[in-house]
């Protein structure tokens, strides 16, 4: 916490023990937040609704002030994914004949993945410095 801080708490607060006050605004997590909280000047950070970030758009939830976080949305294809014999070409493996060729996890095979064609929704944070560094759409 800061000396301007400090004095902000002396301030709003003469007949408190400051150094109790201070002990329970670093316990917060982000002293910033709680002192701007304690003394009444606290907003809510201007946040984009929607984001677009190497070609996927990610739509605003909810922002977290104590950890300075965004959550937010988006929707990504599914994909299922397998372990193959390393003579098998991958291009010949599709969704209809997967299962005749995942063999399992061994350390002699190789990884491979396929786009399912179905979108999942998905859930993610991030913090509200880069969120907002982020192209609006």
């Amino acid at each position: 916490m800061n000396n301007l801080e400090k004095e902000l708490i002396r301030m709003k607060f003469p007949n408190i023990d400051v150094n109790s006050v201070l002990e329970i605004l670093e316990a917060t997590g982000n002293t910033r937040v709680a002192t701007e909280i304690l003394c009444g000047i606290y907003q809510n950070p201007k946040v984009k609704k929607k984001i677009e970030d190497r070609g996927s758009i990610f739509t605003f939830i909810s922002f977290n002030k104590w950890l300075d976080e965004v959550k937010y949305s988006y929707e990504v294809e599914d994909l299922k994914s397998g372990y193959f014999d390393k003579s098998i070409n991958l291009e010949e493996i599709s969704l209809e004949n997967w299962e005749d060729y995942d063999t399992g996890y061994s350390s002699d095979k190789v990884s491979h993945s396929l786009k399912t064609g179905v979108m999942k929704y998905r859930e993610s944070t991030m913090s509200i410095e880069r969120w907002n560094k982020m192209k609006e759409v």
